[in-house]
């Protein structure tokens, strides 16, 4: 009888389950290491639970490398394994590290799936390597295999952070015309990489594109376009949107103010930023900060006042 009153491993992966959801890895990798000394034969999911709950890669690709060595690599062929290390690697953005792995896998004789190029993807979207991630994705297309709203999610995330909006408006078409249904996460990504590039017509566009897909709209997405807008000049539209989430009842925060009271300092609106300015300091959930401030004085230096 084993130390967990339990003799097969079965039951023993059952433990090492519990103990991961509940994050305790530590108690996981004993378990992982202790049950041979029961004669429980480990097995595929032994190992994915155990590289599954290793939050420090490290520990993840030796687990992974465990796993390699032992028979059960070469009597099982199943991706799992690599794809729990890759996630690892993608939880602590060794970007480079997960597209190794991937690279491995013809020598392990495996078929990377869905989910192997949609974590690697994510893993290069979280440093800005969009040009590694777009190749993942077409990859991935080359292969058969079907891309998913998370595939185009990660490639428009790494659009995102490398701030290229015309990729970001291509990887939408594509969705479209693959019948990929956008949800607010990629839609996000988009208005964000748009904003970012000061293509505020662009964003607004997206926005009403994510009317019709979604309805309702929350104060991130529109503080991106008005941040658009404002990067832009364009204090009306800024302004019109500011009116519109009043008139939803959505509540902004501070930064969408301050992109709005930016777009009027821009203009010169000096009028409008100063009362922008006192219906901000009347809200008693929103405190103005040194950018409202600053951005109404530049206003109205500008009118000459």
């Amino acid at each position: 009888m084993s130390i967990l009153g339990v003799d097969d491993i079965v039951a023993w992966n059952g433990a090492m389950q519990s103990y991961s959801k509940a994050r305790q890895w530590q108690s996981v990798l004993h378990l992982l290491y202790e049950a041979p000394k029961y004669d429980l034969q480990l097995t595929l999911v032994t190992y994915v639970i155990a590289i599954s709950s290793c939050y420090a890669w490290p520990l993840a690709l030796a687990v992974l490398e465990e796993f390699r060595r032992s028979r059960l690599q070469q009597d099982i062929q199943d991706i799992n394994a690599y794809n729990a290390a890759i996630s690892a690697c993608n939880k602590g953005e060794e970007w480079q590290r997960a597209l190794q792995l991937l690279s491995n896998l013809p020598q392990a004789q495996l078929l990377p799936d869905v989910v192997t190029f949609n974590t690697a993807s994510s893993a290069c979207g979280k440093v800005s390597e969009w040009q590694r991630s777009l190749t993942l994705l077409q990859q991935m297309q080359d292969l058969q295999l079907e891309a998913t709203v998370i595939s185009f999610g990660a490639a428009l995330s790494a659009a995102e952070k490398g701030q290229q909006w015309p990729l970001a408006l291509q990887l939408l078409s594509e969705m479209k015309d693959g019948l990929v249904a956008g949800n607010v996460i990629v839609f996000s990504a988009a208005i964000s990489a748009c904003e970012k590039g000061s293509q505020w017509l662009q964003a607004m566009q997206l926005l009403e594109d994510l009317k019709e897909v979604r309805g309702e709209l929350d104060v991130i997405l529109l503080g991106a376009v008005v941040s658009a807008c404002g990067n832009s000049g364009q204090w009306q539209h800024a302004l019109a949107l500011l009116s519109e989430m009043q008139h939803d009842g959505i509540q902004g925060n501070i930064i969408t103010y301050n992109s709005a009271l930016s777009a009027l300092e821009k203009a010169g609106q000096w009028r409008s930023a100063m009362r922008w300015l006192f219906e901000v300091s009347r809200e008693e959930s929103l405190q103005l900060d040194v950018i409202s401030y600053s951005a109404a004085i530049s206003a109205c230096e500008k009118g000459n006042r």
